[in-house]
């Protein structure tokens, strides 16, 4: 980015002029390390065509205020570490953003200590395979539940809730479907043992259902 070489004496940012991304666009490490960055307003970007938005924030220990509500995110497939150690901001309000297709949401929020109010209830997280490490360190976030993000496709999620509110929760949930799958492989394996035990053969059943032996037939 233009700003690369003085991005630590960034304090605010505002987008005045629209600014349009082409499709297919990435706009990873936006303003990763703009260690003073304070405050943005971000709302005349056009990202309607942009895939990528890894580590986008990553590093703005001092950010406090970033309006984004304009942003398009409906093509979006990865936020990985999109908000990572931004460990001022206290409140988030991404309830605008269409998360549908988004597969990896890795270290996203990771290191965000005072990070209080995230609403994603309206999030279709249906898609997302990886959340390994996402809320990792939110330990502000009271409201938080391991309800919050749709697992059912979920690949890798390691420290996902560490040093949260929701660690605990997710362990237990985590056990119990360990033990399902114990369990649902053992049946398995059960099946599979029966289903490789030998059949008689219709000689054999033939022959058994046959073999009553025969009266003799009574003297005259």
């Amino acid at each position: 980015v233009p700003w690369a070489e003085y991005r630590e004496n960034i304090t605010t940012v505002s987008v005045d002029e629209p600014v349009t991304f082409v499709p297919g666009a990435a706009i990873d490490y936006l303003f990763a390390g703009c260690v003073n960055l304070k405050r943005g307003n971000l709302n005349k970007l056009n990202t309607e065509g942009v895939v990528s938005m890894n580590s986008v924030f990553e590093g703005c220990e001092l950010l406090k205020d970033i309006d984004m509500a304009s942003f398009n995110t409906a093509k979006t497939v990865t936020m990985r570490s999109m908000f990572m150690n931004c460990d001022s901001i206290e409140q988030l309000d991404l309830s605008g953003f269409d998360v549908s297709e988004v597969l990896d949401m890795s270290w996203m929020f990771c290191g965000c200590e005072r990070l209080k109010r995230l609403s994603l209830e309206a999030w279709n997280t249906s898609n997302v395979l990886n959340t390994g490490h996402m809320f990792q360190y939110c330990g502000r976030l009271d409201s938080l539940t391991p309800e919050v993000i749709d697992m059912k496709n979920v690949e890798i999620a390691d420290e996902m809730f560490d040093g949260t509110v929701a660690e605990q929760a997710y362990r237990e949930i985590v056990r119990k479907a360990e033990a399902e799958r114990a369990k649902a492989a053992e049946l398995a394996e059960q099946e599979r043992q029966k289903a490789a035990q030998p059949k008689k053969s219709s000689f054999f059943s033939f022959f058994s259902r046959n073999s009553e032996p025969v009266s003799e037939p009574a003297p005259v």
